[in-house]
């Protein structure tokens, strides 16, 4: 009887719950975009799905910022062609950054799919960063921690200088 009410205490003060990672939530999966993004592009040989999986999950955690990024930025974003992005930089020389995403709506070759597309991956740089609060921060930020041990059991020999004592062959 002991035994059951102790179990029984001991599973009542630690039941904690474990909390694992969340998954994000996407308006659209990302194996969906990128296979639109190469049937637009029409380059299936030289693609490489794994990379644009880990791109778009950065973009998604970092959004690209429109007013600032550059040619090769746009290349590497990989969602938008070579008219889009020239069309895109030509609209910001004529009539400076962009105040908000509705305004890519004005640019011919951004219809209303291509927008909804990349939604989620682009910014325009007006969005406060670092604005969260310290515990917010703390709770729902990303975090990591890397860290490197070296042990050496025994002690190393090797050659020496003085001896000659070195590998001579086989």
């Amino acid at each position: 009887m002991k035994l059951k009410i102790s179990l029984f205490l001991f599973v009542l003060i630690f039941n904690n719950n474990a909390y694992a990672q969340k998954p994000e939530t996407e308006t659209k999966p990302n194996q969906t975009i990128i296979e639109d993004a190469v049937d637009a592009i029409g380059e299936e040989a030289d693609f490489n799905f794994d990379t644009q999986f880990e791109a778009l999950a950065a973009y998604a955690k970092r959004p690209l910022n429109l007013n600032q990024a550059t040619v090769f930025d746009f290349k590497a974003f990989g969602l938008l062609n070579p008219i889009q992005i020239q069309q895109l930089i030509d609209y910001r020389k004529t009539n400076g950054d962009l105040i908000s995403i509705y305004e890519l709506q004005s640019i011919e070759s951004f219809d209303e799919r291509t927008i909804e597309t990349i939604l989620p991956y682009i910014s325009i740089g007006n969005e406060l960063i670092g604005s969260d609060d310290l515990k917010t921060r703390f709770t729902k930020g990303e975090s990591a921690i890397y860290t490197r041990f070296r042990r050496v059991l025994e002690a190393q020999k090797g050659y020496d200088k003085e001896t000659n004592n070195g590998y001579l062959g086989d």
